[in-house]
Formats: structure tokens, sequence, C-alpha cells
């Protein structure tokens, strides 16, 4: 079997596992998440409620924003939900990070490299993590490191490579360091309220600090 075979079986395996996961939430009588464990939001680009329905997936319900065009899931899990989705997801992010090295590192490296152009040393965050791919580049370019991840499994595995990690989001931390860069890698697309995060980011920033999405 090719390397290309393997990693998208690796890879369809993991997107079963948590469509799984998923359809755990759903009541059968209506085919969406139970609506004990959700709750509504406006767009999460723009703040607006008028939307289109446009298709359920997996339980959930996707919406057009009539003012902005983003397509966002609404209702969505509350927060303790959420959190314990996140937190019970198994490792299969460190197993794509570590099976598809080459690409990780490329695409990590080309993003490093636009950020030197701004920021060439300093403090840096990485919010949500994973087991530290990025963080062990960015270390070995002169950052100064930490992350932060919520999947005790994952954070376990980024501290076991010498990476400072802290299993809480961003808006739990308690820390009161401020950094030059705060990273979201594949992590801000998913966020439930993105501005609230980004004012949260925002203030953790030194002046001239950078944000990379």
């Amino acid at each position: 079997i090719s390397t290309q075979s393997r990693l998208h079986k690796s890879r369809q395996e993991d997107y079963e596992a948590t469509r799984a996961r998923r359809l755990l939430l759903v009541d059968e009588s209506t085919g969406l998440i139970r609506e004990e464990l959700v709750e509504n939001r406006s767009c999460p680009a723009c703040d607006s409620n008028e939307t289109k329905n446009l298709f359920v997936k997996n339980g959930g319900t996707y919406h057009r924003c009539i003012q902005c065009g983003t397509i966002f899931l609404n209702p969505v899990l509350k927060d303790a939900h959420l959190a314990n989705h996140y937190r019970t997801n198994g490792t299969y992010q460190t197993r794509d990070h570590r099976a598809d090295a080459q690409f990780y590192h490329a695409i990590y490296s080309h993003g490093l490299d636009l950020l030197v152009n701004y920021c060439p040393e300093g403090a840096l965050l990485d919010v949500g993590c994973s087991s530290g791919t990025f963080l062990k580049l960015a270390e070995s370019k002169g950052f100064e490191v930490t992350g932060l991840e919520i999947n005790s499994e994952e954070a376990a595995d980024a501290r076991s490579r010498g990476l400072r990690v802290q299993e809480v989001d961003l808006l739990s931390l308690e820390d009161s360091s401020k950094f030059d860069v705060i990273c979201f890698w594949d992590v801000f697309e998913h966020l439930k309220f993105p501005h609230q995060i980004l004012r949260a980011a925002s203030s953790l920033l030194l002046e001239d600090g950078v944000l990379l999405l």
C-alpha cells in the first residue's frame, strides 16, 4: 500500500470515528442534536440573526447569513458539552501530524517564513497546539513557545517533547504573560464566538504583536 493510500485510509478512519461520536448526540426521533445540549447563536462573522436554512449534516443545521454570506452551524453545543467533546476527542490530530510529517512541516514552515517578516523572534503562543508539532518548529527558529491544548492526551504528548503546554482554553488562561505572536492553526474557524476570542487574544498581545490565523 502506498504512503498516500495509508494516509487516506487513516484520515477516513478518523473522520468516521468523529462522525460516530457526534451521532451519539443526535435525537433519533428528529435527526438533530438533542435540544438540551445546544444553544442558538448569531452569525459568527457579522452578528446578524438574518439567516437562511441550508441543510442538515450529522445532526447539525447549517445556515447562510443573509447579511454577509457566511455559512455556519446553528444551534451549537453549549460550552460544557463542546469542551467535553474536544477533551475526549482522542489523538487523531497527533496521528495525522506524524503520518504526514512532511506535509505539515511544509505548511508550518511557510507560516513561519511569513511570520518572521513581521516578528523575527519573541514569545509565541499557539492556541490549540495539539502535540506541539508547530511549537517545536517555532522553537527551533528561536521563538520562546507556549501552547494551549484542552485535549489531555495531546497536551501530555506535547509536554513529553519538552514543551510548555497548559490544558486550558484562551479565555481561561490565568497567566499574566504577554506575547509577541499568537497563532490559531486550524482552530479559528471552529470557534463558537470568534469575536470574543479575538478580544482576548488582543489583550494578550504586546504592542505591535502579530496574530497568525
